[in-house]
C-alpha cells in the first residue's frame, strides 16, 4: 500500500514512515525538505497520486479558544465534509512534549500546573496506531490514542523533574493555565474506550535518547551536560528468584536471522543493544523494534519471549544480557508448539 504522511519528517511523522516501511508498505514522507509543501501546493499533486493518506490529529475540542486548536478543529471538518473516507486519530499529550510543558508552566522558579488528570503517551505508541489506522478500512470517525498510565498532572511532573535532575519545586495552581485556559478534570484525558500505548514514561526515559527527552548534551540546562552517568532504564522487576546469580551475555545475529525460537526466562532479564536492531515480542505485548544505545527488559517467569532477532537483512545485530536465575537453573527453557498454541490468546495481534 502507498501511503502519503504529511510532516513525514517530524516527530511522529518520521516513525510512522519507518512502521510502515518494515511492514512492506510504500510510505512517503510528504515535508518542505522533500519537495512537498502543503501550504503552497508545491509537489503535492504528484505525490498523492494513488495515495492513502493518514491523517493524526491531537484531540482539541474541549479547547476551542485555542487559536492553533481551533486551526485544528477546522482541519478536521474539513477533511469530514470532503467525501472522502477517513480516519481520525486523537492523542494526548506526548512524552517527547514534557520538558516544554514544564519550562512553559514556570513562573517564579516553580512549575505551577492545574491539579487535573493527565495521560501522557510515547511518540512510539502514537506512530504505531496511526500505522494500524491508516492500513485499515476508514473510519469515518475518530479514535482517542493515550498512555498507559494516567496520573494527576502535578504528580506527573514531580515524579518528571525528579527523573530529570531537576530541582524545580511542582505546584499545583488551580488557576494555573494550559495553552491559555484554564483546565477541568478532564480536559486533557480521552472518554471511555480509548486505546492505551504500552510504553509507560519510566520505561520512556530509559530507552529515549536525550534529543527525544527534549535535553540535548548541547543544553546547559540538561542534566547530562552536568553528569557523566545516562540513565538507560529505570524498572522495577516483579520479583527476583531466591539465590539468584547473574550472567551477562554477549549476543550477535548475523543479518536476517529470526533469533532464539519461543522461550522463557526464570527471572528477570535486562539488555542494551550495541549494534544494530533488535526485534523484540514478549507475550502480551506487540513486537517492536529495539535499535542500537537503547535498553530493554522483561519480567522472566512464566511469560514467553516470542522474538529476539534480527530486524535488518543487511548489517548484524549485537547486544548483552544480563540474566537473573536460580542456581542449578537453566537460564532459558525452550517453549514448545503445544504450549504456544495453548497460549495463543495471550499473544498480540500481528501486523498485517
Amino acid at each position: 500500500m502507498r501511503i502519503v504522511v504529511i510532516g513525514g519528517t517530524g516527530l511522529i511523522g518520521s516513525k510512522l514512515v519507518k512502521i510502515l516501511g518494515d511492514h512492506g508498505h510504500e510510505a512517503v514522507a510528504a515535508a518542505p525538505s522533500t519537495g512537498v509543501d502543503t501550504l503552497t501546493g508545491a509537489g503535492l499533486a504528484e505525490v498523492l497520486k494513488g495515495a492513502h493518506v493518514a491523517v493524526s490529529i491531537v484531540g482539541t475540542e474541549r479547547m476551542p479558544e485555542n487559536g492553533y486548536f481551533a486551526a485544528k478543529i477546522a482541519q478536521e471538518k474539513l477533511i469530514e465534509r470532503s467525501g472522502i473516507p477517513f480516519s481520525l486519530v486523537h492523542a494526548t499529550q506526548f512524552f517527547e512534549f514534557a520538558p516544554g510543558i514544564a519550562d512553559t508552566a514556570t513562573v517564579d522558579g516553580k512549575v505551577r500546573v492545574p491539579p487535573v488528570l493527565f495521560q501522557p503517551i510515547a511518540g512510539d505508541d502514537v506512530a504505531r496506531a496511526v500505522a494500524r489506522t491508516a492500513v485499515g478500512p476508514p473510519l469515518n470517525g475518530r479514535i482517542e490514542i493515550a498512555g498507559p498510565t494516567r496520573y494527576r498532572m502535578e504528580e506527573f511532573f514531580r515524579k518528571a523533574l525528579a527523573a530529570w535532575g531537576d530541582s524545580r519545586e511542582v505546584v499545583a495552581d488551580p488557576l494555573a493555565r494550559y495553552s491559555g485556559r484554564v483546565l477541568n478534570e478532564r480536559s486533557l484525558v480521552p472518554g471511555e474506550g480509548a486505546q492505551l500505548g504500552t510504553i509507560t514514561y519510566r520505561d520512556w526515559l530509559g530507552q529515549s535518547t536525550e534529543k527525544e527527552k527534549g535535553r540535548t548534551m548541547d543544553d546547559p540546562g540538561s542534566n547530562a551536560a552536568k553528569s557523566p552517568l545516562t540513565l538507560l532504564q529505570d524498572v522495577e522487576p516483579p520479583f527476583v528468584p531466591a539465590g539468584a546469580h547473574a550472567m551477562t551475555v554477549i549476543i550477535e545475529y548475523p543479518p536476517g536471522s529470526p533469533g532464539s525460537p519461543a522461550h522463557r526466562h526464570p527471572g528477570p532479564a535486562f539488555g542494551l543493544v550495541l549494534e544494530g536492531e533488535l526485534l523484540l515480542e514478549l507475550e502480551g505485548e506487540p513486537e517492536r523494534v529495539v535499535r542500537a544505545g537503547e535498553a530493554f527488559w522483561e519480567p522472566g517467569g512464566d511469560l514467553i519471549h516470542y522474538q529476539d532477532g534480527n530486524n535488518r537483512d543487511d548489517v548484524p545485530v549485537r547486544f548483552t544480557v544480563t540474566m537473573l536465575c536460580t542456581p542449578g537453573e537453566p537460564m532459558t527453557t525452550m517453549v514448545d508448539e503445544a504450549e504456544l498454541a495453548e497460549r495463543k490468546d495471550r499473544r498480540a495481534p500481528r501486523p498485517s
